[in-house]
């Protein structure tokens, strides 16, 4: 019953228990010290973690919704038929075409058009107070997605130098463990190993 118990602890229980300081003679100093530096690493982490993920959500929603507040939807008036554009798969066409910013100015270039679009036909384009085209605002699940890369990409760069000097700490550890180890054996193999 208890060996079943340990098989179902697994590698992460293990590991837990293999880091927890605790009262055995047989942890030397590099252990205990491996043992606060990664406990240290992961409470850095955990405490800093939601803040991170704050600030960068916060922040991509912010810039999206104050830039996306001063742009206004226009007609543009094409002044080409469609033609198609080399893209991945779907289905796409530009036309020149003419259209007035909110502020009077008049602006000419090229414009996305649905295929099939005609010379002279209206098509409706989002434009920023300077008159230049922006793209259709993000939505509903476009700006939750923006939101969510944002706030994974803080965790990683948050992430990575923590487990970097947490790699580096371990290495550094192991480095000490190994020769600490051999010099216990030099003093003990004389006393194992007759005449050596």
């Amino acid at each position: 019953m208890r060996g079943r118990a340990r098989n179902r602890e697994g590698v992460l229980g293990r590991r837990l228990r293999e880091l927890w300081p605790d009262a055995n003679p047989l942890r030397r100093r590099f252990d205990r010290a491996e043992a606060w530096i990664i406990g240290a690493l992961c409470a850095l982490f955990l405490a800093a973690s939601p803040l991170a993920a704050a600030i960068a959500g916060t922040n991509v929603y912010g810039a999206a919704v104050n830039a996306q507040r001063t742009w206004r939807p226009v007609v543009a008036t094409l002044l080409s038929n469609a033609r198609p554009l080399p893209t991945n798969g779907r289905q796409a066409a530009a036309a020149s075409a003419t259209w007035t910013a909110p502020d009077g100015t008049a602006y000419l270039g090229p414009v996305l058009v649905p295929q099939g679009s005609r010379a002279r036909s209206a098509v409706r384009i989002w434009v920023d107070a300077a008159g230049q085209q922006t793209g259709t605002p993000l939505r509903g699940g476009f700006l939750i997605a923006d939101v969510a890369i944002a706030v994974l990409l803080a965790l990683a760069a948050l992430g990575a130098p923590l487990l970097g000097v947490g790699a580096a700490a371990r290495w550094i550890i192991q480095r000490r463990r190994l020769a600490a180890w051999e010099a216990d054996w030099r003093s003990t193999q004389p006393h194992w190993i007759p005449g050596s």
